[in-house]
Order: C-alpha cells, then sequence, then structure tokens
C-alpha cells in the first residue's frame, strides 16, 4: 500500500475503482426491498436496517437528514391486547389500549409551547382496533408494526384540518353503502398515506373523499380494493372534490374498483398535482372485466396537473368534460386497455 500511494497516478486510479463500484453496490442494495413490516426498534433509534423496505429506509433518513426530525419528538405506544386508557402511552410496558387515546395524547403533547415544531410518533401494535376517527395526530407519523395493524371503521373517519400527518403500514377496512371511508375537510395540509391498504366491505361512494382547500398530499405504494365481492367495490376511489388541490401526489399505487379509480372535480385549481404509475383496474376475481373509468377529469379547465405513465384497464380509461384542456394535452405515456383495445393513450386519444 505504501508503495502504490507513492505511485500517485495508480493510487488516484484505485480510490476512482473503488468510488465506482460502492456507487454499483449501493445501487443494488436499495433497489432491493424486503416485504415484510418494520419493526418499532428501527424507528425509534435502534436502526438495524433488518426486514424493513429499502424504500422507507430512504424516506425516514430523508426526514432526519432533512431537519424535520422525526427522533425531536416523542413515541406513543397502542395495543389493544395489553393497554389501558389510564396509562401513559409513552412505553409498550404503558401502552394505551385505543390509537383515538393516543391522538389526544400526541395532539396534547405537540400543542405546547417549544414542542409545536415537533415531530411525534405513535406506534401499533399488530391487530384490529374497531375505531371511527374523528381527529388525526397534528405532526405525527403513525406506524403500525408487527402483524397486519388494521382499522376497522363502523362508519366514516372525518377529520378536519389535518395538519402534517403520514400512516405507515396500516390497513383500512370497513365503511358503510353510500359514504366515504375516509373524509378529510377543508384546510387540511400535508396528509401522506404510505403503504397502507384500503378494503371496502360495502358500497362506498369513495375511499378517500378530500373536501375544500387542501395541499402536500401524498398517497403512495398503496392498495385499494374491495373484500368478499366486487359488490363492495367503491364507487370512486380517490375522490378530489374541493376549491384547491395542490402540489398533491397520487404515485404507485393499486386501485381496484368497477367505478372510477381518481375523480378530480369541481376544482378551481389544480396546480402541480401528479398522478403518476399507478395501476387501476377491477383486478381479480371480478364479474366485470374492467372499471368503468380509471381518471376522470371533470374540472371545467382544468391546469397544472400531470397523469403520466399509469396502466389502467377501463370503458374510459382517461376521460375529461373539458375538450382541449392543457392537463389532457399533457397526459404522457399512459398504457390503457380501452374496451377491447390496448395501447398508448396520451392526451386523451389512443395511438
Amino acid at each position: 500500500m505504501r508503495k502504490l500511494i507513492h505511485n500517485k497516478p495508480a493510487f488516484v486510479l484505485m480510490c476512482v475503482l473503488m468510488g465506482v463500484a460502492s456507487s454499483f453496490l449501493w445501487a443494488s442494495i436499495t433497489d432491493w426491498n424486503v416485504h415484510s413490516r418494520p419493526n418499532a426498534d428501527w424507528f425509534s433509534g435502534n436502526n438495524t436496517y433488518r426486514d424493513v423496505p429499502m424504500q422507507w429506509i430512504r424516506e425516514m433518513d430523508t426526514l432526519v437528514g432533512s431537519g424535520i426530525g422525526i427522533h425531536q419528538g416523542t413515541a406513543y405506544y397502542v395495543d389493544k391486547a395489553s393497554g389501558s386508557s389510564i396509562n401513559s402511552g409513552l412505553s409498550w410496558s404503558q401502552a394505551m389500549d385505543t390509537i383515538a387515546g393516543a391522538i389526544t395524547l400526541s395532539n396534547t403533547n405537540t400543542s405546547v409551547t417549544g414542542n409545536t415544531t415537533n415531530m411525534n410518533r405513535i406506534y401499533i401494535q399488530g391487530g384490529t382496533y374497531t375505531e371511527d376517527l374523528d381527529i388525526f395526530p397534528k405532526n405525527c407519523h403513525v406506524i403500525g408494526v408487527g402483524t397486519l395493524t388494521r382499522i376497522q371503521n363502523l362508519g366514516t373517519h372525518t377529520c378536519a384540518g389535518v395538519d402534517n400527518c403520514h400512516f405507515w403500514n396500516i390497513s383500512f377496512r370497513g365503511g358503510t353503502a353510500s359514504a366515504a371511508m375516509i373524509s378529510i375537510a377543508n384546510s387540511s395540509h400535508t396528509l401522506g398515506f404510505h403503504g397502507c391498504i384500503f378494503d371496502s366491505q360495502a358500497t362506498i361512494s369513495s375511499v378517500l373523499y378530500y373536501a375544500g382547500s387542501s395541499s402536500n398530499q401524498i398517497i403512495e405504494n398503496c392498495d385499494f380494493g374491495f373484500e368478499t365481492s366486487v359488490a363492495n367495490s367503491p364507487d370512486i376511489a380517490i375522490h378530489l372534490y374541493g376549491v384547491h388541490c395542490q402540489r398533491m401526489k397520487i404515485v404507485n399505487n393499486r386501485i381496484w374498483s368497477t367505478g372510477t379509480g381518481i375523480q378530480i372535480e369541481n376544482m378551481a385549481s389544480s396546480n402541480f398535482l401528479l398522478i403518476k404509475d399507478n395501476v387501476l383496474a377491477v383486478g381479480p376475481g371480478s364479474a366485470d372485466d374492467q372499471m368503468a373509468i380509471g381518471i376522470y377529469d371533470k374540472t371545467s379547465s382544468p391546469r397544472g396537473a400531470l397523469y403520466v405513465n399509469n396502466y389502467i384497464s377501463a370503458v374510459d380509461a382517461l376521460k375529461f368534460d373539458a375538450a382541449n384542456s392543457k392537463a389532457q394535452w399533457i397526459s404522457m405515456g399512459n398504457w390503457v386497455n380501452q374496451g377491447t383495445t390496448p395501447a398508448w393513450e396520451d392526451g386523451g386519444t389512443i395511438d
């Protein structure tokens, strides 16, 4: 090694080759995704990187590195089997027994002067929690750990003024006929669903219903479907209905429905709305071959939205009420099976 160091050209070449090799190795590692659930130890700071999807590692590392600081807040724990409403919620041995109880504790904490910029965490032990949530936590990650963590709702989760809340690895199930499973009301900002499952058990009006003004919403790597029968398929999986929808991402999801996959309606603007890399279809075992509409833009003058690289199997894959709109003509690279015609669809027309 000493001789190599004294031979500067050779030493420089060796360093370059080592850097290239490590880059290829890291690229290979980050492309590997282990499909098992993260545990609370990783999120709490004991980062073993074992059994954690690499996508989540990158995203959580980004949160920490950017200064958002998931470790700067307080952690709360929920375990329906061993928890209690009289516990502090600050450890597994002092876990709460309901998600709503942990949300109340977290929101009380983040409202205290000095904590308003912290990012809390709520860890939910696997199991089925039968609750209708009427408030989501502020400045908080809600994380399902262990086995399947499921929230079974009896009616509708109705939340207004959601601010900086992210759900990770949670299964939402239930719904009431002709109602939304989750209704996000006016002035909700930075609400994220990451790696979640949504299963409709009735002919609901929509799975996720966004009303009023909102911004910075994220729906990524989620599954939208129905249980037991195709008759339980939602009318609309994701319904954006409001005045403004700024900087929203709907990416890399699987959406199964006999009705409409994504519907954008009554919007004054949908600036920076990105719908990309989604699969929209009816799904296996259904009586119908295709969903009715894949992506439906019902706005009178749509603008600022991008529909890119989606796979859509529908009677009408991309539908626009406003002819020759900007959103229609900047749709790019969508592969559709419309009727019985598989083709690329750009700008609302099949090539």
